[in-house]
């Protein structure tokens, strides 16, 4: 395993990332309740 992992997904969390970070997805920091500022789907379609 990646011994950053967690440094990772905590940066990615504190600073709203989008994509896989620290092998955590979008979807599963929202279900950790994170909420997601623009999901990508989201800020694909605006433009």
């Amino acid at each position: 395993g990646c011994n950053v992992q967690d440094m990772c997904r905590d940066f990615a969390r504190d600073n709203h990332e989008y994509g896989l970070w620290g092998g955590e997805s979008e979807d599963e920091r929202h279900e950790a309740g994170f909420r997601l500022i623009a999901p990508i789907g989201i800020r694909a379609n605006a433009s």
